[in-house]
């Protein structure tokens, strides 16, 4: 549970846009969505008829020796070496008739772990994501907001800081 508690946190605190609709009526929430801390920017978009999404961006994806940030800890070592930027990280969310997404799962590259998520919309412009391991109730949930930022796509490294 603790793994779960901290998966949130240790997926989008690394602290590091495509328009679409969302609301509570269960439109898919497709698009741009930026974490609340400002630290990644997710794109939601279908994969069939489910929902994905890719880190399309990261405010840091340097660690702090200077090395790219890589999905080391993958139980494939095929994808060892890929940067977490363009790593799709949320599989599989389906609308759930009370206009949730869930049922999907969110692969975490921090730890090499896969949760269960949901995506709550909220309105248009809001959603909550909430990962957890085995139950719901167990989870943990971080905001996002609709990326109106344009610069915040592409997984380009211009614009990012080296250690």
């Amino acid at each position: 549970m603790h793994t779960a508690r901290t998966l949130i946190s240790a997926l989008f605190a690394v602290a590091l846009g495509a328009a679409g609709s969302a609301s509570a009526s269960g439109a898919a929430p497709t698009g741009a969505w930026i974490s609340e801390k400002g630290g990644l920017v997710l794109d939601i978009q279908h994969c069939g008829e489910a929902l994905c999404g890719t880190i399309v961006w990261l405010k840091k994806p340097y660690r702090k020796n200077g090395e790219l940030r890589r999905d080391a800890k993958n139980d494939d070592p095929s994808l060892r070496d890929r940067p977490w930027c363009g790593i799709t990280v949320i599989r599989g969310a389906r609308p759930d008739g009370d206009g949730r997404w869930g049922d999907g799962t969110l692969y975490d590259p921090k730890r090499g772990a896969t949760f269960g998520v949901e995506l709550r919309p909220k309105s248009a412009d809001e959603m909550d994501i909430r990962a957890y391991a085995g139950l719901r109730a167990f989870g943990k949930t971080e905001r996002f907001v609709r990326s109106t930022d344009g610069s915040k796509t592409g997984c380009s490294l211009a614009h990012a800081e080296r250690p």
